[in-house]
């Protein structure tokens, strides 16, 4: 497939290399709160909601049916990491970083990933009702059938991002969040 010049490219799989659960070791609550960094672990069925959280740093990583709700992450760092069916609502998420990640069935409703930094991040099939990814960077990302319904992209830099089926009703966003959407429906 030939692009048009000065066209960015969006992968066509976000992130394409991501363990799989076989083999990695279950992390448990403790893990998680303790602010230290983990690699090639997986992590599932953890309630840590409304809890207060020094840092999260995970690579080569697998997240699935923790609830983060109404947490604040100090730090959050994730390298080619896939999370699935967690929930984020009315989280804060400070110092948001992602790179390879994908985000998949998850609620975002309500979560503040305010000044985020995010590259090659896939997000599906999430309910990210009322999120804020205000003056952020969304660079070579992709939302797909997710609902996005009154967020906030304002002053965002959604270079290379892609919307398919995603529903931005009322959302507050820049021209840039318009067009790439228009392009995509």
């Amino acid at each position: 497939m030939s692009r048009k010049p000065g066209q960015k490219q969006v992968p066509s799989r976000v992130p394409p290399d991501l363990p799989g659960p076989d083999g990695l070791p279950l992390l448990d609550i403790d893990a998680l709160l303790s602010g230290l960094p983990f690699e090639e672990s997986r992590a599932e069925g953890l309630d840590l909601a409304g809890k207060k959280i020094p840092a999260l740093t995970a690579k080569d990583s697998l997240l699935d049916k923790i609830s983060f709700a109404g947490c604040e992450v100090l730090s959050l760092r994730l390298r080619d990491v896939r999370v699935s069916n967690c929930d984020f609502s009315n989280a804060v998420l400070r110092g948001f970083e992602a790179t390879r990640v994908e985000l998949i069935d998850c609620r975002l409703i309500g979560m503040r990933a305010i000044e985020c930094r995010w590259k090659d991040v896939l997000v599906e099939n999430c309910d990210a009702r009322y999120a804020q990814f205000n003056d952020g960077q969304l660079v070579s990302c992709e939302f797909k059938g997710s609902h996005m319904g009154e967020s906030d992209l304002r002053a965002t830099d959604l270079e290379g991002t892609r919307f398919t089926n995603v529903v931005l009703q009322r959302a507050d966003r820049n021209d840039e969040a318009g067009d790439a959407y228009r392009k995509a429906v």
